[in-house]
Order: structure tokens, then sequence, then C-alpha cells
């Protein structure tokens, strides 16, 4: 009898133990499982976020004029800085760059639009300045700045005839100049507006 109380103790004992196990296993899987579906649920929302954002090129859509482009960058903040321009996209977002920050955004809007656009950078004595140079509907003008405001001109038809407008515009002599192409301009990275594609051409 004894016995008999010993084995029926001992199986209680063990179905108890195993009980106690088997439930700890089945609570340790379901917090794994919901652990890892949220972060799957994180995730994926990360990601969904990452495709509803627009890109630049979708931002910047609606700036389809010259005129628009123009009124646009003249709404931004103009600070000071060297001579380092930060990309279009960071500056679009800031709502604020450099004269030259803001060149650089205005040319990658244009070439958005698929209108031929360049940053012309040229040197008087000590000095440097830049504009943008692009092919508008009928004819070709460039944008510049004139004392903190952006604004717009048809210059004529060649490289030397926007020196001879902005030598005539300022009072200067240029002595040389330069050009940012797309290659330049596009991308995240920060170019420096000396840096010039190609070599210095000289203007007499």
């Amino acid at each position: 009898m004894k016995r008999i109380n010993l084995i029926l103790i001992v199986s209680i004992l063990f179905l108890i133990v195993v009980g106690s196990l088997s439930v700890v296993f089945v609570f340790n899987k379901s917090d794994k499982n919901l652990n890892e579906g949220g972060n799957n649920s994180s995730d994926e929302n990360t990601q969904k976020i990452k495709e509803v954002e627009p890109s630049f090129r979708e931002k910047t859509l609606a700036y389809d004029t010259s005129q628009k482009i123009l009124d646009l960058l003249n709404s931004f903040k103009l600070i000071e800085r060297d001579n380092n321009l930060f990309s279009a996209n960071e500056v679009y977002e800031a709502q604020e760059g450099t004269e030259y920050d803001l060149l650089r955004l205005a040319t990658n809007i244009l070439l958005n639009h698929n209108i031929q656009a360049v940053i012309v950078v040229y040197q008087y004595g000590e000095e440097v300045n830049a504009v943008v140079n692009f092919r508008d509907v009928d004819e070709p003008k460039y944008y510049y700045f004139e004392e903190g405001v952006m604004k717009m001109k048809h210059h004529g038809w060649s490289f030397n005839e926007l020196m001879e407008s902005e030598e005539s515009r300022l009072g200067i002599n240029i002595d040389k100049y330069g050009t940012l192409f797309e290659n330049n301009v596009r991308g995240n990275q920060n170019i420096n507006l000396l840096e010039i594609d190609g070599d210095w051409v000289d203007y007499e």
C-alpha cells in the first residue's frame, strides 16, 4: 500500500513538473511570436513610409516654368556661408541657403523639367560670382542675384554675351569663366563653386 502511495505521489509530482514546463514553453513561444510580429510590422511600416515619401523630383514638379522657380526661390531665406554648395534636396527641405545653394537648386529643378541649364561661374579680380544660364521656352535667359533678390533676364545667345551682360550690370571687367554642368550639380554631395567642369575660359 505504501508503495502504491509512493508511486502515486511521484506520478503526481511528475505530471506537475511536466505541466509547468509545458506552460512556460507555450508562453515563451507566444511572447517570441508577438515580438517578431511587432518587429515585422514596424519594419513594414517604415518601408511603407519610405515608399510613400515623394522624391525631390516629385516635390518640385509643380514648378514647371522659369517664373514659378523664381517665385519659389525668392520665398527662401538667404544665409551666408563659404563657396560650398549643399545638395538641392537639402536646400529645398530647409527652405534656406546661400545664393549659390539656390542657384544649384534652380538648376536641378530646371533639369527635372528637361530644360537645359548650367551654372556659370566667373571671376573678376579677386572676386567670384555665379549665375544660372538656361534655355527658356523661346530664348536663353539667366538667373542672377541682385541685392539679395533672385532675378531673371535675357542675355543674348552665347556665353560671351552673358559675360557682357554681367559686366554691364555690375560695372566690372570679367577675367575668366567656367561652368558647372549637370554631372556637377546633381546628386546629394556638397560641391565647391570653384571646382568647375574642365578648364577656365579667359574672357577679354
